[in-house]
């Protein structure tokens, strides 16, 4: 994906020794996992016994592969993973931000502090109600054209498990046909959550559901 210089910046220093201990019951953290940093809450610490055993991840693996897909569109691959510090012999129990429920104890070494901006946590749980969109669900993206605003058609091609979903926009009703893609295409995704539905997205026919109304 081709970004602005703005809107990139550099990984965070390695935290200080001993940094855990100052982190609280409900703090933000990030965990290494896949290759990637991903936003967890931390829930529990514990040392454990000598005979205990290391459980496996319970994490979705699909939510974090979505979202490294769309990072690396267009990027060369990782050669490495990013170097691990030592354990401190703690075991942390961790949870997804947006769902206390997908949990995993995980060593320090995999932890590091919380450092994405406030613009980039994770939106709070959908209501019960929300209906979640599928992958090839038909939705419509409003999209500005230069004095007005146009609602384009756009197909769904990815739902993480925190609400955000990526869609495919046809942005042909556009004047000239232009769009937000690449050298001005046409088609081109972007990323949503539950809470601009209605604003800045809505769901095949609702425009004439309205109108019926």
């Amino acid at each position: 994906e081709w970004v602005v210089l703005a809107a990139l910046r550099p990984p965070p220093p390695p935290p200080p020794d001993g940094w855990l201990g100052a982190v609280g019951i409900g703090d933000p953290l990030e965990l290494l996992h896949e290759g990637g940093w991903w936003p967890v809450v931390l829930r529990q610490r514990k040392r454990p016994a000598a005979s205990s055993k290391k459980k496996s991840a319970v994490l979705p693996t699909a939510r974090q592969a979505a979202r490294q897909t769309a990072a690396a569109e267009g990027a060369p691959a990782a050669t490495e993973a990013p170097a691990q510090p030592p354990s401190d012999g703690l075991k942390y129990l961790v949870s997804a931000q947006a769902n206390e429920h997908l949990v995993q104890w995980v060593e320090s070494g995999v932890l590091r502090p919380w450092s994405s901006a406030e613009v980039d946590r994770p939106p709070p749980p959908p209501p019960a109600e929300w209906v979640w969109p599928r992958e090839g669900d038909e939705i419509e993206v409003e999209v500005e054209d230069g004095d007005r605003t146009v609602w384009c058609p756009a197909v769904v091609t990815a739902v993480l498990v925190d609400s955000w979903l990526r869609a495919e926009i046809n942005g042909t009703a556009l004047t000239g046909g232009g769009g937000g893609g690449e050298g001005g295409s046409s088609t081109w995704s972007d990323w949503f959550t539950w809470q601009e539905e209605g604003v800045d997205w809505r769901r095949g026919g609702a425009a004439e559901a309205a109108a019926e109304e």
